[in-house]
């Protein structure tokens, strides 16, 4: 699931800050393996390579037949080092089944910011496969786009989320205003669901001055 849905969401080509990157994917034993060389008519454009890597603990689960303890610190950071030793620009996405330790997500994006992992050869993403949640640091504006491939989620997925989320907080209502509906996603998610929703369930989108864009029935 988790290689198949990656390997989707890079697809061929890929967009990053406007620029378009052709994509080379290979499939590894733990996870997937790209390039991105950016399109350019001349010259040669920005390269990053993408690693997505599944990581649980085998003899664990061969021993015992379940694992329920998340990643500690001590088992994300070889991975981390590999590739900070590699000298590639690297975006590395790490993948777990039982998430990782606190300890770690503060490693990676913590309150204290400036003691947060930053590197300009390495972004860094932690996927816990369990629960949905997706770490980097916030201020990795390369991670942040990264991000986006490594969720489990499709962005269909999401619209259809976002469409429930809003029904649920339309009940008793006859209308809500986007910025009131943005628990139920991102606003250009939601935005989305708004106008799937008035095509299929007799509502209508209207927008208001002086209040925004509006849900309400026909």
């Amino acid at each position: 699931t988790f290689v198949g849905r990656i390997e989707k969401k890079l697809g061929s080509e890929f967009r990053l800050f406007g620029k378009k990157f052709k994509v080379d994917v290979k499939v590894e034993d733990s996870g997937v393996k790209a390039k991105l060389e950016e399109k350019k008519i001349l010259g040669k454009g920005e390269e990053f390579e993408f690693k997505a890597v599944f990581v649980s603990r085998e003899e664990r689960l061969k021993d015992l037949g379940i694992d329920t303890d998340p990643l500690t610190l001590e088992e994300v950071l070889p991975f981390v080092e590999r590739e900070m030793r590699s000298g590639r620009r690297v975006v590395l996405c790490i993948a777990s089944p039982t998430g990782f330790e606190q300890k770690v997500k503060e490693f990676v994006d913590g309150e204290e910011f400036y003691k947060n992992f930053l590197s300009k050869r390495l972004s860094l993403c932690l996927l816990d496969m369990g629960t949905g949640e997706i770490v980097f640091n916030r201020h990795d504006s390369i991670a942040k786009e990264f991000a986006k491939v490594c969720e489990m989620e499709m962005d269909e997925e999401k619209i259809e989320r976002a469409v429930r989320c809003v029904l649920a907080r339309l009940e008793g209502r006859s209308w809500i205003k986007l910025e009131d509906a943005l628990d139920c996603g991102d606003k250009e998610i939601v935005k989305t669901a708004f106008y799937r929703i008035e095509d299929k369930r007799g509502w209508i989108v209207k927008y208001i001055e002086d209040v925004g864009l509006v849900l309400m029935k026909r």
